[in-house]
């Protein structure tokens, strides 16, 4: 989300430029979207990840990144079309703006409400709840406490197994 909201930064200081070109708005522009706008690459995978783990995964991020392919082929098209048809980048700006804007909210929606234990984090008092089955019969360790680990995960951490619930 961090890294969307430097894009939206960078937009807003290409916006200003038009009408205030000063070093110091250039240079917003830059770090904006250089240290934060690209901190994304680094997380893009992660994102889908923790968002819609499991088998299809890699489908969900194949698609995930189709769509960034295909943004950004798109992008510069429909820039040039807006430019021409107006005489200014602006409204493209603000359109990439807003598609920022979009995103942050989309992976605040979609972004799991707790932070999954992973094998040796849990607590002590958590080791004797119950494990749970998940739609495909696996078995999951859940606790409101600690979150959802797999079956090995909640094993190699000391948790007593004692139910499945199917």
């Amino acid at each position: 989300m961090i890294a969307n909201l430097g894009f939206v930064i960078c937009c807003l200081a290409l916006i200003g430029l038009r009408s205030t070109p000063t070093p110091m708005l250039l240079y917003v522009m830059v770090l904006a979207q250089g240290m934060l706008g690209y901190g994304l690459t680094s997380v893009m995978g992660s994102i889908p990840a923790e968002i819609f783990e499991g088998r299809r995964h890699g489908s969900i991020f194949g698609t995930v990144m189709l769509a960034a392919i295909l943004g950004g082929a798109a992008g510069p098209w429909i820039t040039g079309i807006l430019y021409d048809a107006t005489g200014t980048y602006s409204i493209a700006f603000c359109i990439a703006a807003g598609c920022s804007l979009i995103s942050i909210l989309a992976i605040w929606l979609a972004a799991p409400r707790k932070v999954r234990a992973a094998a040796g984090r849990a607590r002590k008092a958590d080791r004797q709840k119950p494990a749970l089955a998940d739609r495909r019969g696996r078995l999951r360790y859940g606790s409101p406490e600690v979150g959802v680990v797999a079956e090995e995960d909640a094993r190699a951490a000391g948790f007593e197994l004692r139910e499945a619930i199917e």
